[in-house]
């Protein structure tokens, strides 16, 4: 990776409501991929996710983080689209309403 590159890219551990890293209003066009439980739940929390896209796979291992967790906020979704993979993966895409 260049090294321009690295000194412009900032990494946010936690997501404060109060202090935001970006100023301007969303702009339609761009897509942000979130992974995980816990970013995911943050950008929950302050309202910015409108699109899920959520793959399923065909693996039980009994235990583990749930993407929606009990304590966040109730959120209405839309189905959108599912496709089904060659590997046996679901795609889930729901809009929030």
């Amino acid at each position: 990776m260049p090294a321009a590159y690295v000194r412009l890219s900032h990494i946010y551990a936690g997501i404060s409501s109060s202090r935001r890293p970006w100023s301007e209003p969303a702009q339609p066009g761009g897509d942000l991929a979130l992974s995980g439980a816990d970013l995911a739940a943050s950008f929950m929390r302050l309202g910015l996710i409108d699109e899920y896209r959520i793959y399923v796979h065909p693996i039980v291992i009994g235990t583990g983080k749930p993407l929606f967790p009990r304590s966040g906020p109730s959120v209405n979704l839309r189905l959108l689209e599912t496709r089904a993979f060659g590997n046996g993966v679901l795609l889930l895409h729901y809009r929030k309403e």
